[in-house]
């Protein structure tokens, strides 16, 4: 959002349309109309990181952003911090200010640390992965490039209580993981953890192709027209977002499956 807007702000600051006081009121005005929307996991508001086109005017509407986040104080939006070495100090004070007095946000996030890890992820360019957005309850996306969502749970301590019990949960009834062995049967530690390991692996990809085939049933039963807008890619692919349009679908399908 900083980046984005920030040409505007600087223009009407330098007209005098409107001074800081002002666009605190306007940003208000819109966090309230998020809270009662009450979807809190998909309302975010991203400022900072490395890629933005306007990253001297972003940093002075970030520090408002953050400011009305404060005055705010509210669960929505989920307002997220992306920080990276040569960031201007005074966003890293402002966000210590927020959360110090206990307003929760901005969530902090570095780029030198994630960045790497969404394009081996993704199997994308620096360049793409510069667009990187936490999304829903955690999971990472790529802004206007990828609307698919990387999403499962799986919990490690049910996937050991199986390895050890012969595959199934503690009541007998429910097989939760292939395995036939119970903790008698591994001789050494090291059976006992690549057997856990195999269970793991084995359920990831379970999770994963239901996944995948979740956004592919997505796919066939409906459009998205005003996603495929909005998207890199869909219009001159004459593809949707979710049927392989996006310039970087295929690296995205490549990771769901």
């Amino acid at each position: 959002m900083d980046d984005y807007l920030a040409v505007y702000y600087i223009s009407d600051l330098e007209k005098g349309v409107l001074d800081e006081e002002e666009a605190i009121r306007l940003l208000t005005s819109f966090w309230q109309l998020m809270i009662v929307k009450e979807q809190v996991t998909d309302d975010r508001v991203i400022i900072g990181g490395l890629g933005r086109k306007h990253p001297k005017e972003a940093d002075e509407l970030a520090l408002i952003i953050m400011e009305v986040s404060r005055r705010v104080r509210d669960i929505v939006p989920q307002l997220t911090l992306r920080m990276f070495d040569s960031m201007d100090n005074r966003l890293y004070e402002k966000a210590m200010e927020c959360i110090g007095e206990g307003t929760t946000y901005p969530m902090l996030y570095k780029d030198e640390n994630i960045i790497p890890g969404v394009m081996k992820v993704f199997g994308i360019s620096c360049e793409d992965a510069l667009g990187w957005m936490p999304l829903g309850c955690g999971e990472f996306t790529i802004d206007h490039k990828i609307i698919a969502s990387p999403n499962s749970v799986l919990n490690l301590a049910n996937v050991l209580w199986g390895t050890i019990n012969g595959g199934f949960d503690s009541t007998g009834t429910y097989r939760i993981t292939p395995n036939d062995t119970t903790l008698t049967d591994y001789e050494t530690f090291e059976d006992l953890w690549n057997t856990f390991c195999e269970n793991v692996a084995f359920l990831t990809d379970i999770s994963a192709r239901n996944h995948s085939r979740g956004y592919e049933i997505i796919g066939e039963d409906m459009s998205l027209n005003l996603h495929n807008l909005l998207y890199d890619g869909c219009l001159d692919a004459g593809k949707g977002v979710i049927s392989g349009g996006t310039v970087s679908a295929a690296a995205a399908m490549r990771y769901m499956v």
